[in-house]
């Protein structure tokens, strides 16, 4: 029992202590001789949140001044706020002998939203020389996690997941939960015998996130209740005697339970109430039902038109289907079923005026859900791909959203915010305007056109080098009995991301390097077709033709004679430059015939051979007049030259004593070109080989015509560079299809489809 301060003055001076030195000591701790002890409830909140301070002999005064604060105690005298260890709370008068304080919201849980003590206090001033500390307690700050329903049947048995943002249930071997009476504080730890109907004995966590339980029997609403009884729930991080408290959430029965808990604003949804226990015959007589921002306690029915904060629902539009269960509709009203918390409040009796409250139960309303984009707005066929839905008023609790992308659930569907939520995509056919579907309690709303299902398509074989004339790739995928190749349709090797778009000139944004042509469809889920990887397509297209190939490298490079790596001055250069000739001006530094073999970034090369001199060279020229000098001519007239006796035939025959006659296996590769062959030889055709002797050789391509006589001319060879593509199906070939044609489709970029040209 606390002393007076009379009696406390007396018994020191019985010790021999003077009322002077009294008087000393109270000035020196007048804290540790006045201050004393409160209940705070309840003691774990959540930032921002009101707990009542009560203490017998505590009288609220205006000026009287609350703090929270770190540590193992308050300190002796109000201290000025730090706002990391110390901060100013508000406070205002409670009941008798209480004083109601509000944790700041900057005030922090504990590791992962766990909970954390904090000191209560409070002081007569907020004098930091000459204050006295009145009351002091301790008080939980914690982050509560979600529940997948905040409302159930008063007997418990239904199961209920709880979700935390801050993976609060990280690490835990054990979980315990016991409910509370809203009214009663959380233990601080489990304790060996946890009240008996009150704790759940299958507390589970299933991952650092979220856990599970089951209602324990003794969370009831009386029969007299007729409006939802609050519990919290206290989670431990054990079961054990010493387990401590780690967070809490709020949850309330009743003796009815709604079929949901909430609905979108503005009304226009049916519900249904069902009693809890199936015995009962609280509706056997038809009941009236009012919806109320204000408590139901009090009221009657009303038939009066719907005012801000009282709706009241139409006989007509309630239907009584037994003596325990009724279902009605909301009215449609957005100018007064605002978002927020209402009071479902239902009574015995539909005359205007009359009748009591028997039941109500919470119902929140809110805004209808949005729908924005989702990112990434493509995956495979396969599903898997873990997509992000934005748009907005998106609930929280776990398992009140529900979607569909292109007709099939979506799974693994995860709130991240009001804002946003998350979710796995389904296997789908390929599709590339799938429509989502997104149902909450707040209604059902869909967004078209919002994500594309692509062909997940597979390679065999996954390399080849670009030596080889032709490579015969198998591909598998889905739906390719809907493609018509060798028209509309395409296999396209590509660098990087296929992308039809105009790209303002009239070309492909991201055009192939190559075709795999000559498709042949042995079924929905195979094809097979050819790729000729010794040679490229240009930016339109086109097989790249090399003698209408230049770049002027005006500011030059530096050479060393050591190293075949050229680091250009200013200029850059594209993958197009591989296989071309390089020259500088008056060949000072480069050595003739010098062949650009790969581009390894846009300002650095490497050449076929060493610079012949150290040196800034002159004006670079790669291809154009002087680079794109034949580097092999045989010289023909009509008994010379080289001839192709068969229209149709790939063979190119050299006539002895041929001016440049023999070809040499240098010569593999190599672009045909020049006066007297375009007219049989199709632009682009290269050497494919040559025979021992260098008198015959292998084209890529057929002549289409007979030839005698005629100048050879072999140009420097243009071959899809070394390195790893994509090959990528497209159910439409042309300029734009992909914003022209609403059905376009384009098979995923993924490790399946990359196809590597590297040397054998």
């Amino acid at each position: 029992m606390r002393k007076s301060k009379s009696s406390y003055k007396s018994r020191l001076l019985g010790v021999g202590i003077t009322a002077t030195t009294v008087g000393a000591v109270a000035l020196l701790a007048p804290t540790a001789a006045w201050a004393v002890a409160a209940t705070a409830t309840p003691n774990i909140v959540v930032p921002n949140s009101a707990v009542t301070l009560e203490n017998s002999t505590y009288t609220y005064g205006a000026g009287h001044y609350a703090q929270v604060q770190a540590g193992t105690a308050c300190t002796t005298r109000y201290t000025a706020a730090n706002n990391t260890t110390i901060w100013d709370a508000t406070q205002a008068a409670g009941a008798a002998h209480q004083i109601v304080v509000t944790v700041p919201s900057s005030v922090p849980a504990g590791d992962r939203g766990a909970a954390k003590a904090y000191n209560l206090c409070v002081f007569d001033t907020n004098n930091t020389t000459s204050s006295t500390q009145l009351l002091n307690a301790t008080a939980y700050v914690t982050t509560s996690p979600t529940l997948s329903t905040t409302a159930g049947p008063t007997g418990g048995g239904n199961q209920l997941t709880l979700v935390s943002g801050d993976a609060v249930f990280t690490g835990l071997s054990g979980l315990g939960a016991i409910f509370v009476s809203s009214t009663a504080n959380c233990p601080t730890t489990y304790g060996t015998t946890p009240p008996a109907n009150m704790f759940a004995t299958d507390a589970t966590r299933v991952s650092n996130t979220q856990a599970t339980l089951t209602v324990p029997t003794g969370v009831t609403a009386p029969n007299s209740s007729v409006a939802p009884v609050a519990y919290n729930i206290c989670l431990f991080n054990g079961t054990t005697a010493t387990s401590t408290l780690l967070t809490d959430a709020n949850y309330s029965v009743n003796r009815i339970v709604l079929n949901q808990n909430s609905g979108p604003s503005g009304g226009n949804n049916g519900l249904t109430v069902q009693t809890a226990d199936p015995n009962s015959t609280l509706f056997a007589t038809t009941p009236g039902v009012v919806l109320r921002t204000a408590t139901c306690t009090g009221t009657h029915y009303s038939t009066a038109g719907a005012t801000t904060g009282v709706v009241p629902v139409p006989t007509a539009n309630l239907r009584k289907l037994s003596d325990n269960q009724i279902a009605f509709s909301v009215p449609s009203d957005a100018t007064n079923l605002t978002a927020g918390t209402w009071n479902i409040c239902i009574y015995d009796s539909t005359t205007n005026g009359a009748g009591n409250v028997i039941a109500s139960a919470t119902y929140v309303l809110s805004p209808a859900v949005t729908l924005t984009k989702i990112s990434p707005a493509a995956g495979t066929t396969n599903g898997g791909t873990r997509i992000t839905v934005y748009g907005s008023n998106f609930p929280l609790t776990a398992g009140s959203i529900s979607a569909s992308l292109g007709g099939v659930p979506l799974s693994n569907i995860q709130p991240n915010s009001t804002g946003a939520f998350y979710a796995t995509t389904p296997a789908h056919s390929p599709d590339n305007a799938a429509t989502l579907v997104v149902t909450t309690s707040t209604g059902t709303v869909s967004l078209q056109n919002a994500f594309s299902f692509q062909n997940a398509i597979s390679v065999t074989p996954k390399t080849a080098p670009n030596t080889t004339p032709t490579t015969d790739v198998q591909v598998t995928g889905s739906g390719f009995l809907n493609y018509n190749f060798g028209s509309s349709a395409s296999v396209y090797l590509v660098d990087g991301t296929y992308n039809p778009a105009n790209d303002g000139s009239g070309n492909k944004a991201n055009g192939p390097i190559q075709e795999c042509a000559n498709v042949l469809r042995v079924s929905d889920t195979l094809l097979i077709c050819t790729l000729t990887l010794n040679r490229r397509f240009d930016e339109t297209g086109a097989v790249f033709d090399p003698t209408g190939y230049t770049v002027a490298l005006a500011g030059g490079a530096t050479a060393d004679v050591t190293t075949k790596v050229l680091t250009l001055a200013a200029q850059t250069v594209t993958w197009k430059a591989v296989g071309q000739a390089i020259t500088d001006a008056g060949n000072d530094q480069l050595a003739p015939n010098t062949i650009i073999t790969a581009v390894l970034s846009p300002s650095r090369i490497l050449l076929s051979n060493y610079p012949i001199a150290n040196g800034a060279t002159g004006a670079l020229t790669v291809g154009g007049a002087t680079g794109a000098a034949p580097v092999h001519t045989i010289t023909g007239n009509a008994t010379l030259g080289v001839s192709a006796s068969v229209a149709g035939g790939t063979t190119l025959t050299v006539v002895p004593g041929s001016t440049g006659a023999p070809l040499t296996q240098a010569d593999v590769g190599r672009v045909i070109s020049g006066a007297g062959t375009s007219s049989a030889i199709a632009n682009g055709t290269t050497i494919v080989s040559v025979a021992p002797d260098g008198m015959s050789a292998t084209m890529s391509a057929a002549a289409t015509g007979t030839l005698t006589g005629v100048t050879l001319k072999l140009y420097p060879a243009a071959p899809v560079p070394n390195g790893a593509y994509t090959l990528t199906v497209v159910n439409d070939n042309t300029l734009g299809a992909d914003t022209t044609n609403a059905n376009y489709q384009q098979s995923a970029v993924t490790s399946g489809a990359t196809f590597t040209v590297a040397p054998a």
